[in-house]
């Protein structure tokens, strides 16, 4: 968990939800179903003005020599942010929350049958925000690139039958 998520609702919507952040670069964007790692999706990054911007789901560190756009690390373990040279700093200071209102977890059939795909939302099928964390990679023409990973953390009740993480909501 996580490897798709939604975010079906409107910027309208979502201001209404979050009337303190600036949802104006979300203008015209329409729902999506099928996110997945690698593609673009929109966040909140903790920086002052509270406004929302434009992510690569998938880690690419300040550091890095290149950025690569596949097998990026796109969740990280809560339980082990502190620990990993990785996110120590972004943990301290580039803490975010990505726009969601639900996400996909697939069970594992036992006898070699396709897994089933299950979609998870809050009961009153609001948004909600889960916790990130993000960098900013320069490339050599001087262009940034805004990436992010998601937080996860141990299954509670609901998710539990269905696998063993989830994202932190």
């Amino acid at each position: 968990m996580c490897g798709r998520f939604t975010l079906r609702v409107s910027p309208e919507t979502l201001q209404e939800t979050f009337p303190q952040i600036d949802f104006s670069p979300m203008l015209g964007q329409t729902p999506r179903y099928n996110i997945a790692p690698g593609e673009a999706i929109w966040g909140i990054p903790n920086r002052s003005p509270w406004r929302v911007d434009a992510f690569l789901w998938g880690l690419v560190p300040s550091w890095v020599s290149a950025a690569r756009t596949r097998y990026q690390m796109i969740n990280a373990r809560a339980e082990t942010l502190a620990e990993k040279p990785a996110f120590r700093g972004l943990l301290r200071h580039k803490r975010g929350i990505v726009l969601a209102d639900g996400f996909y977890e697939w069970k594992r059939a036992e006898n070699k049958q396709p897994s089933q795909p299950y979609f998870i939302r809050l009961k009153s099928d609001e948004a909600f925000g889960i916790a990130a964390l993000w960098d900013e990679w320069y490339a050599p023409d001087g262009s940034v690139l805004y990436s992010t990973v998601l937080i996860t953390t141990r299954a509670n009740a609901l998710v539990a039958p269905l696998h063993s993480r989830m994202p932190v909501i």
